[in-house]
């Protein structure tokens, strides 16, 4: 949403509040039944024409690799939650897909999770079913929510928690659905270690609701629910990891070889739900003559995910999902208590521009047009995934995501983007890919590839970065080309691809069949 038009467009909505309100100042209920209607569509647009992204294709490989031993010290629910993906014997296309199905479930329950607690908050019924609404246009086009990533679970699960903590099924006793919510919770950051500070804060929250009340039973319920969260973890380090393996890639490697620290602490927040929910936190905090529990607890929630994406290292966009749908509730709650209906005119004027601003201008931002307009080679893609997984064959790949096969064994440890990439310690590569040299000089890998994220990592080829992190001399690197050359063929992906993961070229054995998706290039560019 670089561009100044969507905004504008937004703002204009303010001037035309007819189009919010009737002729009373009521608000109009089918202004919320359309954000849902295109929140909807964009979100199935998305899904069906984004085209498969590294980390997807990363985090299910990395999975498949946890299964079958060839890797370890990732957070065990991490792997286990992908698991499911991966179990049925389909091609890996089609766990993409299954994929990207229940990401947009979770986004959905997220939405769904936030009428449920602003109506506790005593929102408007239009509030709440616009605040649904714009939640799902926030995830879809803010957080990335349909990329198949463990935030996009993490953040359902946290929301389910929140809801559970605040607005639970009247139905539930106090107890119960205190246990569920930390049950959930620590299972959200078994996912994703960034929620781990929401369990204390949770705790708090929930003991600041009893105040004056026993709570001995509130503490049980709550140890309870972080036990039942923890045992799946606890059991899988037991059985096929060690907790100095999970501290080390969790924490030792993102603090000290990670490229995450070189910006220090950085974060761009979508300036629209910044400033709601900050005006939100502002307005549950300080007001105490009509003071709205419920609305307060969102406001430390909020407080939290904020703190959290500040101070917690890579926080991207598809993180701040939790932040996203905490911000839209809090908007929704500050409309509801200081616009109350009828709306005045002046009143009409801010609420419809927030609409638009909230709602319009990122339905009508540069990625949803450019969708519309030049839809990336999503078959292609998925069609390439499938060949690598084909020719495979069971076998060792040296592969980076997202052109990896999934299914398959890992000849080296680059096929991360994040070491490829963006790792610039010479030595320390040398000590994460002891045996790269070697791949390089066999036949052990079926298929490696060529130019993986040339863009990104500065690496004309494979050879390259073998010189330039000081794997290979000059001299030596010439000299395993010429054994490449007798054991491989260079091949080139014929359908259309995106430039930036590289340019669809690959070394397969040549026992390897090959068939009219690949062109055979010349074996002279097998070269530094």
């Amino acid at each position: 949403m670089a561009d100044p038009w969507p905004l504008v467009a937004g703002l204009a909505l303010g001037l035309v509040p007819r189009l919010v309100f009737d002729g009373k100042g009521e608000r109009r209920k089918s202004v919320a039944v359309l954000v849902w209607i295109f929140g909807a569509a964009v979100l199935l647009l998305r899904a069906v024409r984004t085209a498969p992204n590294d980390d997807e294709v990363f985090y299910l490989a990395q999975s498949w690799a946890a299964r079958i031993g060839d890797t370890a010290g990732d957070l065990p629910m991490r792997s286990l939650v992908f698991r499911p993906f991966l179990l049925p014997p389909w091609p890996p296309s089609v766990a993409l897909v299954a994929g990207r199905v229940a990401t947009v479930i979770a986004t959905v329950v997220s939405a769904l999770a936030v009428m449920r607690l602003v109506r506790r908050a005593g929102v408007h019924p239009a509030d709440a079913a616009l605040a649904g609404a714009l939640t799902l246009v926030w995830l879809t086009n803010g957080a990335d929510g349909v990329v198949l990533r463990p935030e996009a679970f993490a953040d359902a699960a946290v929301m389910l928690a929140v809801t559970l903590l605040i607005a639970p099924p009247a139905r539930w006793r106090a107890g119960p659905a205190t246990g569920a919510a930390f049950l959930v919770l620590t299972l959200a950051a078994s996912i994703s270690h960034r929620r781990l500070a929401l369990v204390p804060l949770a705790l708090g929250v929930r003991l600041w609701s009893l105040r004056g009340r026993p709570v001995r039973a509130e503490l049980a319920w709550a140890a309870g629910g972080v036990a039942a969260g923890l045992l799946p973890s606890l059991l899988y380090i037991a059985w096929a990891d060690s907790f100095a393996s999970v501290w080390y890639w969790n924490w030792t490697f993102v603090t000290q070889h990670s490229w995450v620290r070189r910006g220090g602490l950085w974060i761009r927040f979508a300036m629209a739900p910044l400033l709601v929910g900050a005006v939100g936190t502002a307005a549950a905090v300080l007001d105490r003559r009509e003071r709205s529990p419920v609305a307060l607890m969102m406001a430390v929630f909020w407080l939290g995910s904020t703190a959290l994406a500040i101070f917690v290292p890579f926080t991207l966009p598809y993180a701040l999902g939790l932040w996203f749908a905490l911000s839209i509730a809090l908007a929704a709650w500050l409309a509801s208590r200081f616009l109350p209906s009828p709306v005045s005119p002046a009143g009409r004027r801010v609420y419809a521009a927030a609409v638009g601003v909230l709602g319009l201008t990122p339905l009508l931002g540069r990625g949803v047009v450019r969708l519309v307009r030049s839809p990336p080679p999503v078959r292609s893609e998925l069609a390439l995934i499938d060949w690598l997984h084909e020719s495979a064959a069971g076998g060792k790949v040296a592969c980076v995501a997202p052109y990896h096969p999934i299914k398959a064994a890992n000849a080296w440890r680059l096929w991360n983007a994040w070491w490829y990439c963006y790792l610039r310690n010479p030595a320390f590569n040398r000590e994460l890919n002891p045996g790269l040299v070697d791949m390089l000089r066999s036949d052990t890998a079926r298929i490696i590839e060529w130019d993986p994220w040339p863009e990104a990592s500065g690496y004309r080829n494979v050879l390259d970065y073998a010189v330039i992190n000081r794997f290979l001399s000059r001299p030596e690197a010439e000299v395993v080309s010429l054994g490449l050359r007798k054991d491989y063929r260079l091949v080139r992906w014929s359908g259309p691809l995106p430039e930036r993961f590289g340019g669809g070229r690959f070394l397969v054995l040549r026992t390897v069949p090959l068939d009219a998706r690949v062109v055979v290039l010349r074996d002279d560019r097998i070269a530094p």
